[in-house]
């Protein structure tokens, strides 16, 4: 079941489920019940995802609601033996968060680090966003992870060519609106 943040049923939303970091499955639900989707018109809403394999999924939705960007993520364990779980995710206000990755190598310190993966992860580790920063010269290096809601993150990027990684603590209050750009610099780890 979804629900925006004043707890009222959520019959529109973008929906996707990761597994391991990878994504698994996406779709964007318009209407509950003429979509992959199942749900009673007349009754609660819900999403139903079919043919998943065993293992432990993150369910992330984002919507707009009454002008504002909301999002809520959620984990289930399947065990593959044909039963469900159930989620009930309730949506919070969420901001974009972006930034730029620099190369802390002593060759090429400072410079903008195209093509690094960046990845932000909640308490415990679970990935709450990825992306990769921009190869584009107007924006080279830079990074957006849309729809973060409020919490305590660990930012990390890490470039796969050199091997240098990054991390950096990261506090969110979608109440505050976008925070500033962070910025992190690759440094070869141990």
């Amino acid at each position: 079941h979804l629900f925006d943040s004043a707890g009222e049923p959520l019959s529109e939303a973008w929906l996707s489920v990761t597994r391991q970091g990878l994504p698994a499955l996406a779709r964007q639900a318009e209407t509950v019940w003429d979509t992959d989707f199942e749900g009673d018109p007349a009754g609660s809403l819900w999403f139903e995802f079919d043919d998943l394999w065993s293992g432990d999924y993150s369910v992330t939705a984002t919507a707009l609601v009454d002008g504002a960007v909301q999002s809520v993520s959620g984990g289930a364990t399947l065990t593959g033996d044909g039963t469900e779980a159930d989620l009930n995710l309730a949506l919070a206000p969420a901001v974009t968060l972006r930034g730029l990755v620099l190369d802390g190598s002593p060759d090429d310190g400072g410079q903008p680090a195209p093509g690094a993966e960046i990845t932000l992860r909640a308490a415990g580790g679970r990935p709450a966003g990825t992306a990769v920063t921009s190869p584009e010269m107007a924006e080279l290096g830079r990074f957006t992870l849309p729809a973060v809601v409020s919490g305590d993150y660990t930012l990390e990027a890490l470039d796969f060519a050199s091997g240098r990684r990054a991390a950096l603590p990261v506090r969110v209050d979608a109440s505050a609106g976008d925070p500033a750009d962070r910025t992190l610099v690759l440094e070869q780890l141990g």
